[in-house]
């Protein structure tokens, strides 16, 4: 066993992901006691079994990484936690908004916490459509444990990587549908792996400096509309000022805290957000887990 030591941007905790995302827990990503496990792939494929604990304060934290190899998991790891988003900066321009103020201090030091890759985050996009977290969290499991490269075992749990396009190429849209999904869902992600594996859509050919024309290429596949296309640049791609402000969610959390209860509109949302460019994939990561927390009180 390998031992990193990272120190990474602050503020930084990881202790909120673990209290909102615990449930949603899968044997591709899981917390045992204070530590998170986590299955990353190396270059080869290889499924790694990869720990981190989380030592220190939210002003000077420590991330204690043990890995079973000498596989370089630090760029893998600042993708997964936004290493690049200045949290600093982005608490100073929302100084004079109460509520923003109010829901900051209630996450204070969280980052994004991306999903591995632009597959995971489009699988999961598809999956989510339509349904309740609870129901899509289950979903996600079962897609993992009968797809998933592995399993590595480790006190008595099964781990497995979250599938690659790769993966799927040799299962039918049958067998992807009995994780109990529609026939619509299997086959989009059914057709989404055969596109990547394949190479008929490139990831490179998407650019941060052209948001829309993205967000374009990435709704020209099956089953991909404009929310699942804004949730894969935000947490597949980890692209900034990125927002999915059609959701649900977003919009009953502004209902909540803005309007006095009143429904918010999708368009009323999206002119909502631009207030707070270029940070609104934080504000609205920090409105998805004040939901996810608190959206029973709305």
């Amino acid at each position: 066993m390998i031992q990193i030591s990272l120190e990474p941007p602050v503020p930084f905790t990881l202790k909120h992901i673990k209290r909102v995302y615990a449930s949603r827990s899968d044997s591709s990503c899981l917390w045992i006691n204070d530590a998170l496990y986590l299955v990353l792939l190396n270059k080869n494929n290889d499924p790694l079994l990869i720990k981190i604990e989380e030592f220190g304060t939210p002003n000077q934290p420590v991330l204690l990484v043990t890995t079973p190899s000498d596989f370089d998991c630090i760029p893998k790891i600042s993708h997964l936690f936004s290493f690049q988003d200045d949290l600093k900066s982005f608490y100073f321009t929302i100084r004079s908004d109460p509520v923003m103020n109010q829901i900051v201090n209630q996450y204070y030091g969280t980052h994004i916490f991306h999903a591995r890759s632009f597959f995971e985050s489009a699988v999961i996009a598809i999956l989510e459509q339509q349904i309740s977290v609870q129901a899509a969290n289950k979903i996600r499991g079962r897609f993992i444990n009968q797809f998933g490269r592995g399993p590595i075992q480790f006190e008595g749990i099964a781990f497995r990587a979250f599938p690659t396009p790769h993966d799927l190429l040799e299962s039918s849209i049958d067998d992807i549908r009995s994780i109990e999904i529609s026939m619509n869902k299997a086959r989009a992600i059914h057709n989404l792996a055969q596109c990547l594996a394949e190479g008929s859509f490139q990831i490179q050919s998407l650019s941060p400096h052209f948001k829309d024309f993205s967000l374009k290429r990435i709704m020209a596949l099956k089953g991909i509309g404009l929310w699942s296309a804004q949730y894969i640049l935000t947490m597949g791609l980890a692209w900034s000022d990125v927002i999915a402000h059609g959701d649900l969610g977003l919009r009953k959390a502004i209902s909540h805290y803005y309007k006095e209860g009143q429904p918010v509109s999708v368009e009323e949302s999206h002119n909502f957000f631009k207030r707070f460019i270029p940070w609104r994939h934080i504000v609205g990561y920090y409105f998805l887990m004040d939901h996810i927390e608190n959206g029973k009180n709305y």
